[in-house]
């Protein structure tokens, strides 16, 4: 029941390490306010068989959510701390000149704390969770600058399930290849 929209930078060496740092904000429908998030990653690109077509990339990510703060006058302030270790799998299809689709897979460890406090401070509630999350993508690469990637992230835990639906743009600075 929430809504995000972000922005992050990027830096990666081929077949290298890669990293990011990305900044969002989420609206929570259900408890009104919203979120701010600031998230890294970090992996490595190891090349497989197929000249490097295919790819094996351990991932590890870390990010915190501070607020809703005080929504609805409530005197109450949310915040959000997760973490994930995994690995991705990636294969290069090209299908054309000028486009490339990438399928991809993932498999991780996830934790993440909900946590509120009352405006004095008082801690009011702890939420941990521990779950494994699959993701499911489909790369397009247009020109070697631009991809759309449309993915889904599932959670696997006792609680509940429920997928969530991502959509990524990216623009590449460096050299076309």
């Amino acid at each position: 029941e929430s809504t995000s929209f972000g922005g992050g930078l990027g830096y990666g060496l081929p077949t290298s390490v890669f990293g990011g740092l990305a900044v969002a904000t989420t609206a929570d429908d259900n408890l009104g306010g919203s979120t701010l998030e600031i998230g890294a990653t970090v992996g490595y690109q190891i090349p497989l068989w197929n000249a490097g077509a295919v790819q094996l990339c351990p991932v590890a990510s870390f990010g915190v959510g501070l607020g809703p703060r005080n929504p609805a006058g409530t005197g109450v302030d949310r915040s959000r701390t997760a973490a994930s270790v995994g690995v991705a799998i990636a294969r290069a299809l090209v299908a054309g000149p000028r486009l490339r689709i990438v399928p991809s897979l993932g498999i991780a460890y996830a934790y993440r704390k909900d946590q509120a406090q009352n405006n004095a401070g008082i801690s009011l509630f702890q939420i941990a969770d521990h779950y494994a999350l699959a993701q499911v993508g489909v790369g397009l690469v247009l020109d070697s600058n631009i991809s759309l990637r449309p993915g889904i992230n599932i959670p696997f835990n006792l609680g509940t399930n429920d997928p969530s639906i991502s959509v990524t743009v990216s623009y590449s600075f460096g050299p076309r290849h």
